[in-house]
């Protein structure tokens, strides 16, 4: 199933993920099982860093937990893992207590590809939601393509609503946030030593 669903890094999907508009938005990031964990705290740490701390990270073991969650953290990023832990029956559950998952903030599942065959096949009313949110977690070499750098370089202007030039002498100022898109920022603009000016 992963073979068709556009690759994203972590950033990437991390701004997106920010850019949701609305409340109740939810998004699937389909990583290898062994890696959900560590992905799962790279995304939380990512978007701590450019929503100033409003994202939180919880693992839940069952449809409850789950439900718990989603009530005990109305608004913010909530990225949640452990959905191996459910099964046929936990989505079905799911799927017919979907109005109880309703958020203001953004809801991020991180889980593995057996996990979102179970979620589609078997909570096709909460997979709704979804609609064409579901990426692969993709490692790409470090050497981006001009397109791609750009592609990265257009998503970060539209998060901070900054333009290069601006990014550029708020480094040489000094008055640049330390978080580290902006880091990430300078690099792709080939100016790395303002980085901690």
């Amino acid at each position: 199933m992963t073979t068709r669903l556009p690759g994203t890094e972590l950033g990437d999907f991390a701004v997106r993920a920010l850019e949701r508009p609305g409340p109740n938005e939810w998004m699937v990031l389909v990583v290898p099982v062994g890696e959900v964990e560590r992905a799962a705290g790279k995304l939380t740490e990512e978007l701590s860093a450019i929503a100033e701390g409003t994202a939180l990270r919880e693992r839940v073991s069952s449809a409850s937990t789950l439900i718990e969650c989603t009530q005990a953290q109305p608004g913010g990023a909530l990225v949640l893992t452990g959905l191996e832990l459910l099964g046929v029956e936990q989505w079905q559950a799911l799927d017919r207590e979907r109005s109880v998952l309703k958020r203001e903030g953004v809801t991020l599942l991180v889980l593995g590809e057996e996990s979102l065959g179970l979620l589609m096949g078997h909570a096709p009313n909460l997979a709704s939601w979804l609609g064409g949110a579901v990426w692969r977690l993709e490692k790409r070499d470090h050497v981006l393509s001009a397109e791609d750098r750009e592609a990265r370089l257009d998503a970060l202007r539209r998060w901070a609503g900054l333009s290069d030039t601006e990014v550029i002498s708020r480094a040489e100022q000094g008055r640049l946030s330390s978080d580290p898109p902006f880091a990430e920022w300078l690099v792709l603009l080939g100016r790395g030593d303002l980085i901690g000016e």
